[in-house]
């Protein structure tokens, strides 16, 4: 198992009511944890800790800030389509 996607995997086992196997959690998180770990390599963590896989629909891969419930969006290829303000805000 890729060893950022252990904090992941305590987060996330559900989506949309049916349970995730490793294999389909490490799929998903994988354009996230990219970008995180270019972009916020020091926050990466932190910011995952807040972040929930919304799904894959309009094109995207979807994930959803549980505080903010701000949206980044990737495509199939992990390239950012739309990151909103506060998307990755993690600070309570």
């Amino acid at each position: 198992m890729d060893p950022d996607l252990r904090h992941a995997d305590q987060h996330i086992r559900k989506v949309g009511g049916f349970e995730m196997d490793q294999d389909e959690n490490e799929q998903v998180f994988r354009p996230l944890l990219g970008y995180l770990g270019v972009n916020h390599a020091k926050e990466k963590e932190d910011i995952l800790s807040f972040m929930m896989y919304m799904g894959e629909f309009n094109g995207g891969i979807h994930f959803k800030n549980q505080v903010t419930r701000r949206y980044i969006v990737f495509d199939r290829n992990g390239n950012l389509l739309n990151k909103e303000e506060d998307a990755l805000y993690w600070h309570l």
